[in-house]
């Protein structure tokens, strides 16, 4: 019975392992890189600082709209109705998204970032 409890334990270890190793591969793929800023909107900043933010940081949103064609920087309203506002990153491939998200990783924005394949 020992010997069973251990084989069903490592065999469940294994599965989980498996399963946080294929979690962010799988949403990847399902989302083609896109990727929420998962702020709530009582929590994004007001306009004027997302546009401060986005001045402040003019180099950044050069290098990111230099990674493609089509990459684009944008404030964004998610919340019809509020004065929530986020940057929005647009890219048209995978790999035009990992370099703009490799890019945040340098240098950030200050303010939430959602990034969309569109």
């Amino acid at each position: 019975m020992n010997r069973l409890k251990v084989t069903a334990l490592l065999s469940g270890l294994v599965l989980a392992a498996g399963a946080l190793w294929a979690y962010p591969r799988i949403t990847d793929t399902w989302t083609g890189g896109s990727r929420s800023s998962a702020v709530a909107c009582e929590d994004l900043p007001p306009p004027g600082e997302v546009e401060a933010a986005l001045a402040q940081h003019a180099a950044l949103v050069d290098r990111i709209e230099a990674v493609a064609d089509g990459v684009e920087v944008i404030p964004h309203q998610p919340c019809p109705g509020q004065d929530a506002t986020q940057v929005l990153i647009l890219f048209s491939s995978r790999d035009d998204g990992r370099e703009s998200e490799r890019l945040l990783q340098e240098e950030s924005f200050g303010v939430p970032v959602e990034l969309d394949n569109v």
